[in-house]
């Protein structure tokens, strides 16, 4: 079963002529953009994210950038002159488990998951069982231009209805950093990655760099961790109860969560790695 196809409107077309960007409010010049920053220059209103790279990386439309943000209070603009020095990097996507998408050309519906990866939403009672009786406002469109910027992953069939609310939950929570998101898309310092596997039951945790972050899985499932770099990692409890031991390259190790609670962890190669599983009823 197709969802119902949504349209471009006239304003939607006109905002491709002006420019899809966010109107950031002007605030004061400010002399230095750092990493994590949200920065506009002074004379034109589109926002950009700084990342560790030191690449901007741009909001196409306000729609994109209010997936991530309230609001533009912690936008900060610089000098024109500072924003052109900054190199492009690409555009952002939405944030996972947010919203669903489609564009005009494609009657298909996606939903958006980690790292601008789009998964095709195949029926109705799928969406309600993402998003409840209201997910037709949970829909999208996007540009056909700004397609480009996703990729086309597996058809959410592999999710159970009943897991549904806790694989869109999971989506969200395990990007709440928009610098983690762009891990997949956008060629940043690598980082510590989560990608779900539903049908498996199973949760891949690509230890692959600096970053961690709270994660959420639920109890009695299993974690599998991958070293997806090209140096050495392992993941150490704090309580020293569970570790992966030493992680070469490609190397694996599995663990099952079978109680409920917060199990923190740090990288014994990078302490700087540290994070935390939380363990939830289903």
């Amino acid at each position: 079963m197709k969802l119902s196809s949504r349209f471009l409107s006239t304003f939607a077309v006109m905002s491709l002529i002006i420019g899809l960007m966010p109107l950031a409010p002007v605030h004061a010049t400010e002399t230095t953009a750092e990493a994590y920053d949200l920065i506009r220059g002074t004379t034109f209103s589109s926002v950009y994210f700084m990342a560790p790279d030191g690449l901007r990386y741009v909001f196409p439309d306000e729609k994109t950038y209010f997936t991530w943000y309230a609001d533009f209070s912690t936008v900060k603009t610089i000098s024109d002159a500072e924003l052109a020095d900054i190199q492009m990097g690409g555009n952002v996507t939405y944030r996972p488990g947010s919203k669903m998408v489609k564009i005009a050309s494609d009657p298909k519906t996606y939903m958006v998951t980690q790292g601008g990866t789009l998964r095709w939403v195949p029926s109705e009672e799928m969406a309600a069982a993402l998003y409840g009786s209201a997910w037709q406002s949970k829909i999208d469109d996007i540009p056909d231009g700004f397609f480009g910027n996703y990729v086309i992953g597996d058809v959410l069939n592999d999710v159970p209805l009943k897991d549904a609310t806790i694989f869109v939950a999971n989506t969200f929570e395990e990007t709440a950093g928009i610098s983690q998101n762009f891990s997949w898309v956008m060629k940043v310092p690598p980082r510590v990655n989560f990608m779900s596997n539903e049908l498996a039951g199973i949760t891949t945790y690509s230890l692959s760099g600096i970053y961690g972050g709270t994660f959420y899985i639920s109890v009695g499932n299993t974690v599998r961790f991958t070293n997806a770099d090209a140096v050495v990692h392992a993941a150490t409890a704090d309580d020293n109860s569970w570790g992966t031991g030493t992680l070469q390259p490609g190397e694996s190790f599995v663990h099952r969560f079978d109680a409920v609670g917060d199990y923190s962890y740090y990288d014994s190669y990078h302490p700087e790695v540290t994070g935390i599983i939380t363990v939830i009823e289903e």
